[in-house]
């Protein structure tokens, strides 16, 4: 145990034992001890670790005593000062003020030297120490109505945000576990970096209570990638993730989704086996992760329906979110918290008297656009002047946006949802094309008996 550096080898676990020997001169056969007020930690730690254990007998023929059982309680290295390993029983047959004095004069006070004597320099720095393992406590998964409206219902769309808060604890190996405040990032010696997402091991599965689907299903490799923040304090750090099920195609829906996590430093130093709860393979094979929390899972997509109408009122577009249920696309009734802006609603290809940006507005959508139970509330408003004809409306659930649209009956810059996650294969392939609709106004003539005719949707 030579390593003075924050890295590298050797290194083992505070807690783990490690061997310490004192060498005197041929001839003692006395058993040296540890003094533990001359126990220094390295420059900067937080607080002086505990040194445990004993020696041996010397062995007269070399002076040289050993013990194999020590201890340290920290994390980082640590030094003995002056007279930190020592013996004051050796000279027990002479008591202190009769042949020798009660101290470690190696000077000559009144014809006697100290009784006491122990290691004439400090040593060489000891070390490195680790944490031999990690707990997680207080872990939570929040579901994207929670970040987003309340109340939160319990179901997130693939592709979408979860947010996975937890607190690490860094412990020793000791009989009775304690922190290791010496793992701390500003000191170095914290390795496992908490803004780098993959040191987590993020786990998945979908346990077999649902219908669909009818069997557990492994999900690790749909959680692989994210971001996450945290850094260590005083042996304890606080991590906020975010993360989602990745999106391909319809499956699931995984009403039974668990997620654990397993982090690991580049040390080595993971959690306790007895403390894994959630297994994530398919079969299971053993305890491998720490629950973190449960959701429910669904494939999304948002749809929208042509509508037709009077030029003399406003005009409602069916509008839902729906999930994939193992077989069909059905509303999500459990969807009271999506949104969307007016200003998410492209216009295009304006028929007969009706006019778009760049130009002017002749109608424009309402905003916002909320849902309950699955279903928007998307209107578009009267044609100015009574005007007769169409609009495309594209519902931009990308990134990106460029241009103006019609809110109400202005213009105003288009900006988009930010919503991939509820894109559908409106023209076949992947699951990447934004929903289109017409709405058309005064267009299709009703009965000679009837004035207007208004459906509510």
């Amino acid at each position: 145990m030579t390593n003075s550096a924050t890295t590298g080898a050797p290194v083992t676990s505070a807690g783990s034992s490690f061997t310490i020997t004192g060498v005197a001169i041929a001839g003692y056969d006395g058993t040296p001890a540890i003094d533990s007020t001359k126990i220094t930690a390295h420059a900067g730690a937080v607080q002086t670790g505990s040194v445990s254990g004993s020696f041996g007998a010397a062995n007269p023929a070399t002076g040289a005593a050993t013990g194999s059982t020590f201890t340290y309680s920290e994390v980082g290295n640590f030094t003995i000062g002056v007279n930190g390993v020592y013996d004051s029983t050796f000279t027990a047959v002479d008591p202190p003020g009769t042949e020798c004095t009660n101290d470690f004069s190696n000077t000559l006070v009144g014809g006697s030297y100290g009784c006491s004597f122990g290691n004439s320099v400090a040593s060489a720095a000891i070390g490195r120490f680790r944490p031999d393992h990690f707990i997680v406590t207080s872990p939570t998964l929040t579901n994207r109505q929670a970040l987003s409206c309340a109340p939160a219902s319990t179901y997130t769309y693939e592709g979408e945000q979860l947010r996975v808060t937890f607190t690490l604890t860094a412990r020793n190996g000791l009989g009775t576990p304690a922190i290791t405040q010496n793992y701390t990032t500003a000191s170095g010696f914290a390795k496992l970096d908490g803004t780098v997402y993959a040191n987590f091991g993020f786990g998945a599965v979908d346990l077999a209570d649902a219908t669909p689907p009818l069997a557990a299903t492994a999900l690790s490799a749909r959680v692989a990638s994210g971001t996450s923040s945290g850094t260590w304090v005083g042996g304890i750090g606080s991590f906020t993730v975010d993360l989602a099920v990745s999106r391909v195609a319809p499956d699931g829906p995984f009403e039974s989704f668990r997620l654990g996590v397993l982090p690991l430093d580049p040390d080595g130093v993971t959690l306790r086996a007895a403390d894994l709860n959630l297994d994530t393979t398919v079969p299971a094979d053993s305890n491998d992760r720490v629950l973190v929390g449960s959701s429910k899972i669904r494939f999304g997509r948002l749809a929208i329906r042509n509508a037709n109408g009077s030029q003399l009122v406003p005009l409602p577009l069916p509008l839902e979110t729906q999930y994939w249920n193992g077989t069909v696309f059905v509303t999500n009734a459990a969807d009271s918290c999506t949104t969307l802006a007016g200003a998410n609603i492209m216009l295009s290809n304006p028929q007969g008297g009706f006019t778009v940006p760049p130009g002017s507005c002749t109608t424009g959508a309402s905003n916002p656009v909320s849902f309950s139970n699955g279903r928007g509330n998307l209107i578009m408003a009267k044609p100015a002047g009574g005007a007769v004809g169409s609009d495309d409306l594209t519902v931009n659930l990308g990134t990106t946006a460029s241009g103006n649209t019609c809110v109400g009956g202005s213009s105003v810059a288009h900006s988009a949802a930010s919503k991939t996650y509820l894109q559908g294969a409106w023209t076949g392939g992947a699951y990447t094309v934004n929903p289109s609709a017409r709405a058309t106004f005064g267009v299709y003539k009703g009965s000679d008996e009837v004035i207007f005719i208004r459906e509510n949707f």
